[in-house]
């Protein structure tokens, strides 16, 4: 005798239709629940289970055949009584997640196992920016668990998924829908956070010969630097962590990275201390890693303060930083430039006036450009100017720039294009203005409004100038990061907030001119 239907384990919120198949010749075939009467059969065997009046649970059906005084009993299977509704308990990205991959597949977790002939087009709809959006669907972990996969997905777009109430668990108990459809945001730049080390500020970055950013970290429980490797997929240590140059206690670090022509990685690290009481001091050293230990190049530099690093044509490192002396309540400050040749540093010529703010920055032929703010500043506003090391001397590359920003020196930011035309950014209120070198005169290049803070500035490699700065929001972090097309400027990250407190954002440019942003976390192309 074999009790056909229903199969064990079968889940019910309501009527179970019975089947028996018997072949003897019973006298009498009856149903058991639990080992309890549930009703005699009759050919042809059938029963309608009206499940409705009992408790939720799990039952025992068996079939009974009787002939004469033997007894002969069916194979007992489980019915799973259930008339609790299934919900989504969990969503993988986070629902409202903004920070989610254009290669991630987006799970449902649900309360219990569902059936998964109620999922089909019409109950599962996956739109990108309110439109539908083709995906493909798969029910895993025992049907507890829905995987979403979109198609062809590209940043940035708003993910949104529909359940509909045609979802029903094993027992066909439609599903509770959440209050809202589920959304999640793809964004331009994708945090990969930053390296799980115990520490604090991310405090430099650079791109490694291959193009995979590099950033030097503050690791606890001293400020010492790290460098870590992003490798895509991971964070990876790089090289063994170097102490501030600070005699004692703890500092404002900042770093400079660049490899050299040898594919070595050289860091210059500055570090500030000191109390109004005792007086305040900076150092500055410059390293190499070998690829087993830190190797100095040249001595450290007292009472000196990191402004850039940068490598010449042959590869060579070039320090630019600014000597302070302390005279008061304020340190006087001379620039400095000096090239890394023959095992010393050699100096490119000399710069006697003190400075309020200076600038660095390297042309494709190897030709350092400085900017600087020379004391004493006028009231009226700064004069910034900009000059070229020829081999010989540095000359001014043109007449000064004159800006309106606060003074002593508003924030700005010095590149040099391709074909040698500096660019300068400064801040003035919440307008960021852009000028370029053309034909020997300054020209207004590009400018933008709605500014708070500016971050940074690089050139990509039509010599558009991309900027990093914080927008006028609600949040005093928000970044946002726009090149410049000529004619409008053009978002490259939509806003995001940065995590980094303690000091600017960094922008570096990838080989095909996308942005890459250091704030705390490390921001990259969305791909």
């Amino acid at each position: 005798m074999t009790l056909v239907t229903p199969e064990d384990a079968t889940s019910t919120r309501d009527i179970v239709t019975v089947q028996v198949t018997s072949t003897g010749q019973p006298e009498e075939i009856e149903l058991l629940v639990d080992g309890a009467l549930l009703a005699p059969l009759s050919a042809p065997y059938t029963y309608e289970w009206d499940t409705r009046a009992l408790p939720e649970g799990s039952y025992v059906l068996t079939a009974r055949a009787r002939r004469a005084r033997q007894e002969a009993f069916s194979l007992g299977h489980r019915v799973i009584v259930d008339r609790t509704a299934p919900q989504a308990i969990q969503g993988t990205p986070e629902p409202e997640n903004t920070n989610v991959s254009v290669h991630a597949t987006l799970e449902v977790r649900f309360s219990e196992a569902m059936r998964p002939e109620s999922f089909t087009r019409e109950t599962v709809r996956l739109e990108r920016d309110g439109q539908p959006v083709e995906a493909t669907w798969i029910l895993e972990e025992a049907n507890t668990v829905l995987k979403v996969k979109p198609a062809a997905l590209t940043a940035p777009a708003a993910l949104t998924l529909h359940l509909d109430a045609g979802l029903t668990d094993r027992a066909g108990n439609a599903l509770v829908l959440p209050g809202q459809p589920w959304t999640w945001r793809v964004p331009r730049l994708l945090s990969v956070g930053a390296p799980a080390t115990p520490g604090s500020d991310a405090r430099g970055m650079t791109l490694d010969p291959a193009g995979f950013p590099v950033v030097a970290r503050l690791v606890a429980p001293t400020p010492d630097v790290e460098l870590f490797r992003w490798t895509g997929s991971a964070w990876e240590p790089l090289a063994q962590r170097v102490s501030g140059p600070a005699p004692y206690g703890p500092g404002t670090i900042r770093t400079a990275l660049r490899f050299d022509g040898a594919g070595q990685l050289v860091m210059a690290l500055s570090e500030h201390w000191g109390t109004p009481h005792s007086g305040f001091h900076s150092a500055l050293t410059v390293q190499r890693w070998t690829g087993s230990a830190w190797e100095p190049l040249g001595p450290k530099l007292v009472d000196a303060s990191l402004v850039g690093l940068h490598l010449d044509a042959t590869g060579a490192p070039v320090l630019a930083w600014m000597q302070g002396v302390w005279e008061g309540p304020h340190f006087k400050r001379t620039p400095h430039v000096q090239r890394w040749q023959d095992g010393a540093w050699s100096p490119l010529g000399t710069l006697d006036n003190p400075v309020e703010a200076f600038e660095f920055a390297m042309g494709e032929d190897g030709t350092p450009v400085i900017a600087l703010v020379e004391q004493p500043v006028a009231p009226e506003g700064t004069s910034l100017k900009v000059l070229r090391w020829t081999g010989l001397a540095w000359e001014p590359v043109a007449g000064p720039v004159w800006t309106g920003g606060p003074t002593p020196a508003p924030p700005f930011a010095l590149e040099v294009d391709a074909v040698g035309r500096p660019v300068v950014a400064w801040l003035e209120g919440t307008t960021l203005h852009l000028l370029r070198l053309e034909q020997g005169a300054w020209t207004p290049l590009a400018h933008l409004e709605d500014v708070i803070q500016f971050e940074g500035l690089r050139l990509d490699t039509t010599g558009a100038p991309v900027v990093l700065v914080c927008p006028v929001e609600d949040n005093l972090r928000s970044l946002q990061a726009l090149r410049w097309t000529g004619s409008a400027w053009d978002d490259l990250s939509g806003v995001f907030v940065g995590l980094n407190f303690e000091g600017p954002g960094h922008l570096e440019l990838d080989a095909q001119d996308r942005p890459l942003v250091l704030s705390g976390e490390l921001w990259v192309p969305n791909l």
